[in-house]
């Protein structure tokens, strides 16, 4: 009797883990398309309705903004060290960049549409939450970080 309850212990884990990984994979597949999305938006801003390239110029910023708070969780002993908050800062900065720089580049007068910046501002928008919601729900806690 203690043997078939401890397999059925075990059951209920490996059930468990089962719904946890589908759980994971079904945000994976969210975050994919509303990824799809937010690229797709950010390559007709590009295109529509005279051709312009230099939005492509925030892909850098999507591209670079995790690495500061991989690094620093890399490189650092202490979970509230002074690196783990400079790499936040640095986050941040590069965040608000690629918020401001469609407006930036509109008042340059790169770009001259107003529905440019307006698509560019919702694939940010997009873009930098399936960032954040990625490393928060799939990879998991900072432990798992350390992977990359």
């Amino acid at each position: 009797l203690l043997n078939s309850s401890v397999s059925f212990s075990s059951k209920n884990y490996l059930i468990e883990m089962e719904l946890e990984s589908r759980g994971r994979m079904i945000v994976m597949l969210l975050l994919a398309l509303f990824a799809a999305g937010g690229f797709s938006m950010l390559v007709m801003s590009c295109v529509f309705p005279h051709p312009n390239y230099f939005p492509l110029f925030i892909l850098a910023l999507y591209a670079i903004s995790p690495f500061p708070i991989l690094l620093g969780i890399r490189f650092s002993n202490d979970e509230f060290s002074p690196l783990i908050d400079f790499c936040y800062f640095l986050t941040t900065g590069i965040v608000v960049s690629g918020f401001f720089l469609p407006i930036v580049l509109y008042r340059a007068g790169v770009l001259t549409s107003l529905v440019k910046i307006i698509m560019l501002e919702i694939a940010t928008v997009d873009i930098f939450l399936c960032i954040l919601v990625f490393f928060t729900v799939v990879v998991g806690t900072p432990d798992s970080y350390l992977v990359f």
